[in-house]
Formats: C-alpha cells, structure tokens, sequence
C-alpha cells in the first residue's frame, strides 16, 4: 500500500514501475577515444546478456557523444522487475559485468587528461627549449 499526498497526484505525474513487471535502466559510461568502437559495442551487448533479469532483444547500446576526455555511451537495459531493490542490484550488476568484459578486452575507460600549454611553438619538445633561471637577491 501506497499513501500518496492529493498535491503529489494533481502537480505531478505519477509512474507506477510495477505494473509492467519490467523497468528500464540506463547506464551511461566513456570509453578511450582509441578503442575499436564496434568492438565496444559488441563486447558490452554479450556482457549483458550475463546479467541476470535483463530482456537482450529490448537492450540497446548507443555512443551519445564525443567528450573532452572520452567517447560516452549510453544503454538503455530493461529488467525484468519493477520493484526498486531487485532494480539497484541489477545496475550494480550491469556496472560490474561491463568493467570486467572492458578489462577482459582490453577498452579503456579513460581517466580525466590535462595538457599543459607552456607556449612551445613549431613542435619542439619541452626538453629542446632553453632554460633561463634568474636569481634575485632577498633585502631583509
């Protein structure tokens, strides 16, 4: 049983996830930039299929965008429960399965990448440019 307050029913919509007895999650995550995408894909959609309670033929990877460090992707996976404990387990379940079928395959979930600019200019190597060190004596 459910108690729903009246302003709750009338200022907002109310989704029951249990009356279809499936419920859809969607996990986003990125992979390298250098990673064989059709590989990615392939590995994720047989990873899945090791996940208990997903529905495969309602399962669909898509790469959404191409990100500073990152390509991301985002699947969208259905369950097949609607109540909220079996539905947190089963993204639990998910994450871990695509991380060991990415470590398994060699795709790389890349970590955040900064480039520092020190103003080289032609290509030279930040080993090829001089070094100039001035020395400034303290008045105290």
């Amino acid at each position: 049983m459910v108690i729903i307050p009246n302003k709750e029913v009338f200022q907002s919509p109310i989704i029951n996830f249990t009356r279809l007895g499936k419920r859809r999650a969607d996990v986003t995550g990125g992979v390298s930039k250098g990673d064989d995408l059709r590989k990615v894909r392939k590995v994720a959609m047989e990873a899945l299929k090791e996940v208990p309670g997903v529905i495969s033929e309602d399962t669909t990877f898509l790469f959404e965008n191409i990100g500073e460090n990152s390509i991301d992707f985002k699947i969208r996976i259905w369950v097949k429960s609607g109540e909220r404990i079996p539905y947190l387990t089963f993204i639990n379940d998910v994450i871990i399965i695509l991380k060991e079928a990415f470590d398994k395959n060699g795709i790389t979930l890349p970590y955040p990448i900064t480039t520092l600019d020190f103003g080289i200019k032609g290509g030279k190597s930040l080993a090829e440019m001089p070094i100039h060190i001035e020395k400034q004596e303290l008045n105290l």
